[in-house]
C-alpha cells in the first residue's frame, strides 16, 4: 500500500483504492440508492448523494450527479463538513445537542460559503428545526446557487445508517 519514491519519501499506491471499494461495498444500501435514483424523475433530473457521518464530516458513499450543469459535481469518497450539507445536518440531527457540541467544540464552525451559519448555536437551531420537520435543508451553504434537502436513512430500530440528499 506504500511505495518509496526515488527521493526516499513514501506515497500511497493505487491498492488503497481497493480498500475503499471494499469498505463501500459493505454498504448494501448503495446499490438500492442507485436503483431509486434511476426510478424517480426528480432525483434523476437533479442529482442526489448518500453519505455517512465520519466524525464532524460527511463521507459520500454514493453520488448521482445532475445532468444539468450545476458548477459542482459530487463523487464517491468526497468529504465535507457535516454542518455545511443537508445530508450532514440530517445525520447530526439524529444526535443529541451534547454529541454535536463534542463534534464541534468551538463556537465557530466550518463554512463553505458566507451564507452558511458560522456559529455552533446557529447550527443547533438548524438541527432543532430539522428534528421537528423530519428533514434538513441547506440553502447556499455548499455552493452559492444550490439548495439541498437531506433525510436520514435509518434501520427499523431507528439507528442511523446514512443520509440521502437531493440537490437542485
Amino acid at each position: 500500500y506504500l511505495e518509496r519514491a526515488t527521493d526516499g519519501t513514501f506515497g500511497l499506491t493505487l491498492k488503497v483504492l481497493d480498500l475503499a471499494s471494499s469498505k463501500i461495498s459493505n454498504y448494501k444500501i448503495v446499490e438500492h440508492f442507485y436503483s431509486v435514483c434511476d426510478e424517480i424523475p426528480l432525483i434523476r433530473d437533479n442529482g442526489a448523494t448518500m453519505s455517512i457521518l465520519d466524525g464532524a464530516d460527511v463521507y459520500y458513499i454514493a453520488a448521482r450527479n445532475s445532468p444539468h450543469p450545476l458548477g459542482v459535481t459530487f463523487r464517491t469518497g468526497a468529504r465535507l463538513p457535516a454542518c455545511c450539507t443537508a445530508s450532514g445536518r440530517a445525520l447530526l440531527a439524529n444526535l443529541t445537542n451534547e454529541e454535536v457540541c463534542k463534534l464541534y467544540p468551538d463556537e465557530l464552525i466550518p463554512q463553505l460559503t458566507k451564507q452558511h451559519p458560522k456559529y455552533r448555536g446557529e447550527l443547533l437551531a438548524i438541527l432543532d428545526q430539522a428534528r421537528a420537520e423530519g428533514y434538513s435543508r441547506e440553502i447556499k451553504g455548499t455552493r452559492p446557487h444550490m439548495c439541498s434537502y437531506g433525510a436520514l436513512v435509518a434501520s427499523p430500530s431507528g439507528k442511523a445508517i446514512a443520509a440521502a440528499l437531493r440537490r437542485g
